[in-house]
């Protein structure tokens, strides 16, 4: 015969088996929550990958690092540009992560526990079926034993020992009639009949009882193993997060060393020694002019310009024609 369960503290099986309804509303509940969980994490994955795509955009816009002998602006641009990328790299990765060791578990478990969980529902709806049939089936007995009952007690009280008294009564159960006879037996098989469901009755009673007491021990172990992915998903998703912004603090350190080392002086001074010209330029005034001529040469020089004539509404040349530097060097006067 099976024994009830019983389990040392707090438990379902022996502190709610008559209330295994309220077990079923927090396991509904449970499930709901659950699936708040993987939607958040599986939202968040994708926020990730997003924001990892973005960086690497907006790293896009930037110049790569110039291989220069000095650290200037470009060069600190250069670093933004590895920085971005690097994080952007670090985002989708951490996107990644979260999907197959996060959301995957976390889906699998709870997808596991929906299939146990309805497999209980259906085990708890047998029990029910079972334990009313039995019931039923106890309670028509019962009727039909009290019908035969009372038919032949009825049936005793309208013969000789109904009109002659305990004589009567005597008489009639030492030569009884067939009729009361066979309502005498067909009442005696119905009482035998109803015992017997009593007795089924309360064997099926037992068995639902101890297979509630099973259910809802499977049903804290759903909501046990639920609690404890979650909270170890959880803590990976912690792991996973400091890890990135140990990373990201890292990599801004890096960025602002770099900028640390950018100073406008040094930059343009040592582009000045990268560009300048070795000799000085020569303090001769004809060559001084030469020179200056020379600063520009994609710039239009000023005597090529044209007038506009507002009468004649055309181009003239303009009169002055400067001479060659070459004439210009010997019409200079010559230094007395």
């Amino acid at each position: 015969m099976a024994e009830v369960v019983r389990a040392g503290g707090m438990c379902f099986a022996t502190e709610l088996w008559c209330d295994v309804r309220s077990v079923q509303g927090r396991w509904h509940r449970s499930q709901g929550e659950y699936g708040e969980v993987v939607k958040a994490m599986k939202e968040l994955a994708s926020i990730e990958e997003a924001y990892g795509k973005g960086l690497r955009r907006v790293a896009s816009y930037l110049e790569a690092k110039r291989e220069d002998e000095f650290v200037g602006v470009m060069d600190a641009v250069g670093a933004l540009r590895s920085n971005l990328t690097h994080s952007a790299e670090m985002h989708v990765a951490l996107s990644s992560s979260i999907s197959s060791d996060v959301v995957g578990p976390l889906s699998a478990a709870r997808a596991e526990a929906a299939a146990c969980g309805k497999s209980l529902l259906t085990r708890c709806g047998t029990a029910s079926r079972q334990i009313r049939a039995a019931d039923e089936k106890y309670r028509k007995a019962a009727s039909r034993y009290r019908e035969l009952a009372i038919e032949a007690a009825a049936g005793s009280e309208s013969g000789w020992g109904g009109r002659l008294g305990a004589l009567g009564r005597q008489l009639e159960l030492m030569s009884p009639s067939p009729e009361r006879g066979e309502v005498e037996a067909s009442a005696r098989k119905a009482r035998t009949a109803a015992e017997t469901a009593w007795l089924d009755l309360g064997l099926e009673a037992r068995a639902t009882v101890v297979e509630a007491q099973r259910v809802l021990t499977e049903f804290q172990q759903l909501e046990e193993t639920a609690v404890v992915e979650i909270r170890d998903s959880l803590r990976k998703l912690c792991v996973f997060e400091s890890s990135a912004l140990s990373n990201r603090h890292y990599d801004l350190q890096s960025l602002a060393r770099v900028l640390d080392d950018v100073r406008p002086e040094d930059e343009l001074a040592r582009f000045i020694a990268a560009v300048a010209p070795s000799p000085p330029p020569d303090s001769d005034s004809a060559r001084l002019v030469a020179n200056a001529l020379a600063l520009f040469p994609t710039t239009p020089s000023v005597f090529d310009h044209r007038l506009k004539d507002p009468v004649a509404d055309r181009l003239l040349p303009l009169p002055l024609q400067p001479a060659p530097l070459a004439d210009r060097a010997a019409l200079a006067p010559a230094a007395a």
